[in-house]
């Protein structure tokens, strides 16, 4: 996009936009230091400030919102990535962006295209890198967090309570589908952008399009725990089958020892385990061929490959476990006949 400034350019006004977050500051110092708050317990505070603490978080970037409206130079033209020239400005478009501490206005000018089939610009939603829905990319990192820990209505809840924006169980859906990109896509999109810079996206009215040759229909979603967290069986149950029905192929997860058979029966897609921990190769192997004649499809291990004394001869092994059902001693003696022919 470019564009060429005119001899008029709008500064800033008189009024200082922060005098309302300096009132309503001053307003959180003055209830703290009256009889208000003279013998509140430390939770009533705690409680308090969380609230208007947020609200206070939410009016200093309104006004920093303000103020870039404000400075926003008015240009003569400006040039979409397809060439086409907008002179027509329209003042004081807003949109409203859910953030993590509320909900913002952020007013732009806005270009008009000249005719259809091209798309209005406005420049100070790029410089701002807005997100294209309605949610900030913290509102979304914090909505993928809720979703994959519980349901999207338990999500929905948490999400509310500490931010104060409102948000559906559509609209969880919606940003979860969105959020469950292609592996492949992902990265080659990530190449291009850093070749061609944002101009890319602009130019198409859908986004980001996908690069030749990719199969951008399968999406491959996988989910698991931490390593070393203790791993309770009924929230794994929950979250394998959360996994799968925001649209994963696959769900990654832990083993254990007992309820993995109803882990698998509760979750309507394929389970690989994760391989966690590096475990001694006769344990590794045992946990692989448990995981595998409980139901899982298959195994996902890295330490228990790579740092295993012969990695060559530990893939293989597993490979007999998880293609074969072979046993754990046979798979341990194999193990060590190749290990020992190098």
């Amino acid at each position: 996009m470019k564009a060429r400034e005119s001899s008029e350019a709008k500064f800033p006004s008189a009024v200082d936009v922060f005098d309302r977050s300096r009132e309503k500051l001053e307003g959180l110092v003055s209830k703290l230091k009256g009889r208000d708050f003279e013998h509140a317990q430390h939770g009533e505070v705690e409680a308090w400030l969380v609230t208007e603490g947020r609200d206070l978080l939410r009016q200093l970037a309104q006004d920093h919102f303000d103020l870039r409206k404000v400075k926003e130079p008015k240009l003569a033209v400006v040039v979409g990535s397809e060439g086409t020239k907008r002179r027509e400005v329209v003042e004081d478009e807003n949109r409203a962006v859910g953030m993590v501490f509320g909900e913002v206005d952020i007013g732009r000018l806005v270009y008009r295209a000249p005719r259809k089939g091209v798309g209005n610009l406005m420049p100070l939603d790029l410089e701002l890198n807005l997100p294209r829905g309605r949610f900030s990319f913290g509102m979304q990192r914090l909505a993928a967090n809720e979703i994959i820990r519980s349901s999207f209505e338990s999500a929905h809840t948490a999400i509310v309570e500490s931010t104060g924006v409102s948000v559906s169980k559509g609209e969880l859906e919606d940003m979860a589908a969105e959020l469950a990109a292609d592996f492949e896509l992902f990265y080659a999109v990530g190449s291009e952008q850093a070749r061609t810079g944002l101009s890319a996206i602009l130019g198409s009215p859908d986004g980001i399009r996908s690069p030749d040759g990719l199969d951008c229909t399968k999406l491959l979603v996988m989910t698991t725990d931490a390593s070393g967290v203790r791993v309770v069986m009924a929230d794994l149950r929950e979250a394998t089958r959360i996994a799968a029905e925001i649209g994963a192929n696959y769900v990654k997860s832990y083993y254990i020892d007992k309820g993995f058979e109803r882990v698998v029966a509760g979750c309507p897609v394929p389970i690989v385990i994760a391989g966690g921990k590096k475990l001694p190769e006769r344990e590794a192997l045992d946990m692989a061929f448990k995981a595998i004649d409980q139901g899982a499809a298959g195994v996902d291990m890295g330490r228990n490959i790579f740092q295993s004394e012969a990695p060559v001869a530990m893939i293989k092994a597993i490979a007999r476990v998880v293609h074969e059902l072979e046993k754990p001693d046979k798979a341990f003696q194999l193990f060590n006949d190749l290990k020992a022919k190098g």
